[in-house]
């Protein structure tokens, strides 16, 4: 024994730290520590000469020891919309539903749901059961939400509870729907309207939570037949809408049902995508549900040539120019500049002059937005049609009806595009001293979108392209 001692006390510290570093990883349940401060292990083949104690700090492990409790084995069988799909297409949304894996982690444990924010490690793919309906080798990260150093740990997870080829039946799910060819008078709209009209109903009470109020174009004024907006040879949007796009295999319609659950639009080359789930119309059938995507080309897209060929025409009238100058301070700032100058024409940079301050300029284009006028004009394909001028912001007491129908001064009608203040650009005021004309030239930033695939409720973009639009109006100041 003595001889053992004496050998113990003959070896490093670092191999005696080492040993023990073993003996606790052995013990940690198979977790992973992820922390964002890791030095990549530098020095550990170096003596600790100051022989101090590891504390909490050096033995991360430590500071996740409470989710040692947590079941590695979940069971999604109480969620319909999960228990009725084989394990590859519920991980298709659930891997994107960060919420009910959560639920189904903690099992009610506020505490723990409250200290960790989860995320799936998109860097490591599972592995699926078809035949038994488990996805194995799930990795959940687990990251502090009042760490200030941003400390995490993965853990693997298996999820079973999904439908197992075992209780599948025939399933003609996939050839239920047939894509039809783009109907005409479809390839004379914006994407971006049909998804989100689309999406609309089938959900209405959602969809009209993203409507702005006041005098606006929104889902209310687009459904149905509406000759205010459209021209006559378009059928205008309903529940039937879809049928245009799709066909039923015969024999197949009353066996199942749909439901476009995503959209994407690409108004930049005239693409929209849908993600339609298929489900059994009868609930005895133990069939899985299916989520199948279609994309369709062809639809109308932005004129990037040429701008002012894009339906939408925006102008700011002489009676609205010279109530811009009433209600801000520059003819008193354009005389002062003119008394200064020996220019028979003086063409000013209201966003580059030292007597156009950044508060003043502001003012400028929020008034100018409040008055640009909107018409509506379709040579292409005469689909769009506006009987009446409108306008481009919503006014509490404006006759003008407003393209910008949702949050977020966005709009649905003709496309979908956001518009503020900041969309006016290059702002010019010219002057000319012997008729007393002033001039005001600027440009409407327009932007067209691409999207990803998703419910549209929350505005993401994955491209943007943006066209300019040159407006002028002049006015005789006294």
């Amino acid at each position: 024994m003595k001889k053992v001692n004496k050998f113990l006390a003959a070896l490093p510290v670092i191999f005696i730290t080492s040993l023990s570093a073993i003996s606790c990883t052995n013990k940690s349940n198979k977790i992973d520590i992820d922390n964002n401060n890791n030095n990549n292990n530098n020095g550990v083949n170096k003596p600790d000469n100051n022989h101090k104690k590891p504390d909490s700090q050096n033995n991360p492990v430590e500071d996740f020891k409470d989710l040692d409790s947590l079941k590695t084995e979940i069971d999604f069988q109480h969620y319909n919309f999960y228990k009725e799909k084989d394990p590859i297409t519920a991980w298709s949304s659930l891997k994107n539903d960060t919420e009910t894996i959560s639920k189904s982690i903690f099992e009610g444990n506020i505490e723990l749901k409250n200290k960790y924010r989860l995320e799936v490690d998109s860097n490591i793919n599972p592995s699926f059961d078809q035949e038994n309906g488990v996805i194995n080798n799930v990795s959940i990260k687990f990251i502090k939400t009042i760490s200030s150093n941003s400390q995490s740990v993965t853990k693997k997870f298996t999820f079973k509870g999904f439908k197992g080829k075992e209780n599948n039946f025939v399933n003609n799910k996939n050839d239920y729907l047939i894509q039809k060819e783009l109907d005409e008078n479809l390839k004379g709209i914006f994407p971006s309207m049909m998804a989100y009209m689309l999406l609309y109903f089938e959900n209405v009470n959602e969809y009209e939570k993203l409507q702005a109020s006041g005098n606006v174009i929104n889902f209310e004024e687009l459904k149905n037949v509406n000759h205010n907006l459209f021209k006559d040879k378009f059928g205008g949007f309903s529940v039937g809408t879809k049928e245009l796009l799709f066909d039923y295999k015969d024999g197949l319609e009353k066996l199942y049902k749909n439901k476009i659950t995503q959209a994407s639009f690409d108004d930049i080359n005239g693409i929209l995508k849908l993600s339609v789930d298929i489900q059994n119309s009868d609930n005895s059938s133990r069939e899985p549900s299916i989520v199948k995507e279609f994309t369709f080309k062809g639809f109308r897209k932005a004129n990037f040539k040429n701008p002012e060929q894009n339906v939408i025409s925006v102008f700011l009238t002489q009676s609205d120019f010279r109530e811009i100058i009433e209600n801000t301070n520059i003819e008193k700032i354009i005389k002062n500049i003119v008394e200064k100058s020996n220019n028979t024409d003086n063409n000013i940079s209201v966003e580059n002059n030292s007597h156009f301050n950044e508060f003043l300029t502001k003012q400028i284009k929020r008034e100018v937005l409040k008055k640009l006028k909107v018409t509506i004009i379709d040579n292409e394909h005469s689909i769009y049609n506006s009987t009446q001028t409108l306008a481009i912001q919503n006014q509490k007491n404006g006759n003008k009806r407003s393209i910008l129908g949702l949050n977020g001064n966005m709009s649905l009608y003709p496309f979908n595009t956001q518009i503020t203040s900041d969309s006016i650009k290059e702002i010019y005021l010219n002057y000319e001293k012997e008729n007393k004309k002033l001039k005001i030239e600027f440009n409407l930033e327009i932007p067209f979108y691409s999207t990803p695939l998703s419910d549209l409720r929350s505005h993401a973009v994955s491209l943007e392209k943006k066209i300019l639009l040159k407006i002028t109006s002049q006015y005789t100041l006294n």
